[in-house]
This record gives structure tokens, C-alpha cells and sequence, in this order.
């Protein structure tokens, strides 16, 4: 748990899914070859995640209202595919993302935004589009096919917090929520 500072502070909070050591490692090869190729800079390996739903600022007297929200989902394991490589021109991000993406995810996505959003939490009116920032400030105009599709196998989900440094965004674990085995 974390320790609340006082009764008006806040922290920004997001939910998301971290790679396991395998994934982390295939898709941090992925990325430093990307960068060679299109210019910008990479994500660190240990900064690689799949966001679910961003909050943005909360106040840290909600924190545990959002965390009893996130409890009451219950979902099954589900695997993704990553097995494309994608770049979006208006922000210079080039990104792994999924041909297929499992009824699971969309849900999971689903119903967290529901519910926070019956709580009266005010989330980011966008389409949910599932992808791993892999290079940022890129220029890439031709990008490879992903030779080897990437397997990752979720069984958890966290809430977590981030925070702006001299060093770049930190980010810390809040809390964490397992999904049921099949």
C-alpha cells in the first residue's frame, strides 16, 4: 500500500498489464531495433505495458474506492498475439499491436471504464486502441513486418501510479488483481 501524504493531495493512476521477463526482453530487442531504424528513442524495457484505462489525477482519498472497483472484476487468463508493428505520423510513435484482440481484453477494458465511469470518475472519450509504445519521436516511413509473432500469456492486472521525474516518469505498483485460471 501506499502512504497518503494528506486529505487533498493526489496521484496519476492508470491501469495497465506489464509483460512478463520473456516479453519484456523479446519486445526491448524489438524496440532497439526499431530505433536504429526510425530515429527517436525507445522504451525501456521495464517501462513497457499495455494501458488498459487511464485515470489520470485522482485524489488519493479515492485511491481505495478505485481499488474496490478493480476487485470486483472477475475475468478469465487470456493469451495475446503481438504481431504487428504499427506507426502513428501525428505523434511520431511507433508501437507493437494485435491483428486479433481477445474478447477478454475488450471486456476487461469494458468494464473498468463502466464502472469508474458510474462512480463518476471522468475518463478519456477515445477508442480503445491496444498497443505497446515501443520508439517515441520516431520517423519511420517503412516499417518491417514482425517476423515472429510475440505470445503473452496475462494472468494479472495492476493499477498504477506515475510519476514525473528528473530522470523521466517513474512508475510504481499500487495494487494488482489476478485473473482466474480457465
Amino acid at each position: 500500500m501506499i502512504e497518503l501524504q494528506s486529505e487533498k493531495s493526489s496521484i496519476k493512476v492508470f491501469f495497465a498489464i506489464w509483460p512478463d521477463l520473456h516479453v519484456k526482453a523479446q519486445l526491448g530487442r524489438l524496440a532497439g531495433n526499431l530505433e536504429h531504424l526510425c530515429g527517436g528513442y525507445r522504451t525501456h524495457s521495464l517501462k513497457l505495458h499495455l494501458t488498459l484505462v487511464f485515470l489520470g489525477n485522482i485524489l488519493t482519498t479515492q485511491l481505495a474506492h478505485v481499488q474496490d472497483i478493480a476487485s470486483q472484476i472477475k475475468l478469465p487468463c487470456f493469451s495475446l498475439i503481438i504481431d504487428t508493428i504499427e506507426y502513428w505520423a501525428h505523434n511520431k510513435i511507433v508501437y507493437a499491436g494485435f491483428s486479433d484482440n481477445p474478447v477478454v481484453l475488450i471486456e476487461l477494458v469494458k468494464q473498468l471504464q463502466d464502472d469508474l465511469q458510474r462512480a463518476g470518475f471522468k475518463l478519456e472519450q477515445r477508442l480503445y486502441i491496444p498497443h505497446l509504445t515501443l520508439v517515441r519521436n520516431a520517423a519511420c516511413h517503412q516499417l518491417p513486418k514482425l517476423k515472429t509473432p510475440i505470445r503473452w500469456n496475462i494472468n494479472e492486472w495492476m493499477l498504477i501510479q506515475s510519476v514525473a521525474t528528473r530522470a523521466g516518469t517513474a512508475y510504481s505498483q499500487l495494487d494488482s488483481w489476478k485473473l482466474t485460471v480457465k
